[in-house]
């Protein structure tokens, strides 16, 4: 059942991040990206661990009762939506490719796109990054924080908080700065908290820089998102986000294998100090991954 929930959930990001270049200016992608960050957080963090307590604590199976339920509403209000496209000549008309075609087509557009195809690599390394250090971050919480459930808890919270400002922060930062200049700056404050928690034994410290490095994965995340709405064809939208969703994943998957071996091998802090290696070499690639590259900047 989870694993069908898993898929699903990523089916409908996958179509929310496609979508949202039709409902929204092209102008405003950056601002609609960062309030659908913040809307994810405030459901994710705050609002949703609190009342599964207490949904459990009236009824073990009301909580899974209750996701049932907001699933299902989530999938009427899509359905209330206003169709934007209209293949011409009708629905008989489009000829739709195989499964396994229309994915490859969407690897290979993404593959041949210097900015897209550079990001989503340095994107699948960031992921791999981010997992080695948090594959075992309540590991380190207890052993080398101290902290005790409670405490994890509210260093979660924390790290949340820095999402949040993220959310709102990235389309103002943005438009200043351009996006080279942005993710750069994201992806170079996420190599610093990661080196500085690998360096650090105190909650009160770890807190503000968790939130940090969560700000700066917000701000990294819809940023991208934004370039692939903007530069990627309507028709090929959703199939070029799974492609680089996938390397994101596999990332994800490997990070998780390296961030055991590596917490064994040389001892929990050394998993952020990997971390933060990986993430100043993703930094030091971007510029080039930029330059001479078809794009926004």
């Amino acid at each position: 059942m989870y694993v069908a929930l898993g898929v699903l959930e990523s089916a409908a990001d996958n179509a929310a991040l496609s979508v949202l270049p039709s409902l929204v200016p092209q102008a405003q992608l950056d601002r609609a990206n960062g309030r659908i960050s913040a809307a994810q957080l405030v459901a994710d963090e705050f609002v949703g661990p609190p009342l599964g307590g207490v949904l459990f604590g009236l009824a073990v199976a009301v909580p899974v009762y209750a996701m049932g339920g907001l699933y299902l509403a989530a999938a009427v209000f899509f359905l209330a939506l206003p169709r934007t496209v209209t293949p011409a000549g009708g629905a008989a008309a489009v000829s739709r490719p195989t499964l396994f075609a229309a994915a490859w087509e969407g690897a290979s557009w993404l593959r041949g796109h210097r900015l897209l195809g550079g990001l989503a690599l340095v994107s699948g390394v960031a992921s791999l990054a981010y997992m080695v250090p948090f594959s075992v971050l309540v590991l380190w919480a207890r052993d080398v924080l101290g902290l005790g459930a409670t405490g994890y808890g509210l260093l979660l919270s924390l790290s949340a908080l820095g999402g949040l400002v993220g959310s709102f922060a990235t389309a103002p930062v943005r438009e200043r700065f351009g996006y080279r200049t942005t993710i750069l700056g994201a992806l170079v404050l996420g190599a610093g908290t990661m080196m500085a928690l690998g360096v650090t034994s105190t909650a009160w410290l770890a807190g503000p820089l968790l939130a940090a490095y969560i700000l700066h994965a917000v701000v990294w995340g819809i940023c991208v998102a934004a370039l692939r709405q903007r530069l990627v064809p309507d028709d090929l939208r959703g199939r070029v986000n799974a492609s680089a969703r996938l390397l994101g994943l596999i990332g994800l998957t490997a990070g998780a294998l390296i961030g055991g071996a590596v917490a064994s091998a040389w001892g929990l802090e050394a998993t952020f100090l990997v971390g933060g290696a990986l993430f100043a070499g993703c930094a030091a690639v971007v510029p080039w991954v930029f330059r001479g590259a078809p794009g926004p900047r």
